[in-house]
């Protein structure tokens, strides 16, 4: 069983009060907290063991502020994958991640890997958004769709598992096309001896 304890930063992203915090905390303490205390940035690291890799996962918790957006965006470049998080019973911040979505690619100028997540299916009776329709959308913002209770631990683990992947895959095929690179620059090049 290989062993890398590669550290991976994570953002996670969404409009405020849709659960960033109490997703990232059921993961990384396995507590949920009741309430709503506005975020503006929070670092929390823990171990992920992926497809028989150990991970060091950086998870950046983001504000849903937009006065928080500039501090946001430096990390855009920095990191490794993201989530994007709506909660199923806010119109609102589903329009939410399409902006921020659309911000990132604005900015960065690579493929990061990054997951639709539709929070809060436990409040099923304020329910304003469909599963049909985030997938939807995640298929429209180029992405994969996820949906969790952060309240009960529905499919918390699999969301950045599965966002651990796709950084794996991504890192891998990235690698793949360096070194075809490198080896064509190698090709190309004569020596005299």
């Amino acid at each position: 069983m290989a062993s890398n304890r590669e550290a991976l930063k994570i953002l996670v992203l969404g409009a405020g009060a849709v659960g960033k915090t109490c997703l990232t905390l059921q993961y990384v303490r396995n507590e949920f907290v009741c309430g709503y205390t506005p975020t503006i940035e929070e670092v929390y690291e823990t171990p992920a063991r992926v497809e028989d890799s150990l991970y060091i996962l950086q998870i950046l918790d983001t504000a849903g502020t937009d006065e928080c957006g500039i501090i946001r965006e430096q990390f855009y470049h920095q990191c490794d994958g993201y989530l994007l998080l709506f909660s199923v019973t806010d119109r609102f911040s589903l329009q939410e991640i399409k902006e921020i979505q659309k911000d990132i690619k604005r900015q960065v100028n690579r493929s990061i890997p990054f997951l639709v997540v539709g929070n809060k299916i436990d409040l099923s009776e304020s329910r304003k958004i469909s599963s049909d329709e985030g997938e939807t959308i995640a298929s429209m913002l180029g992405g994969e769709y996820i949906e969790t209770s952060a309240k009960f631990h529905i499919n918390v683990d699999r969301v950045f598992h599965t966002l651990v992947s796709k950084i794996q895959h991504n890192n891998k095929v990235t690698d793949k096309k360096t070194s075809k690179k490198e080896r064509k620059a190698k090709k190309g090049k004569c020596s005299i001896l």
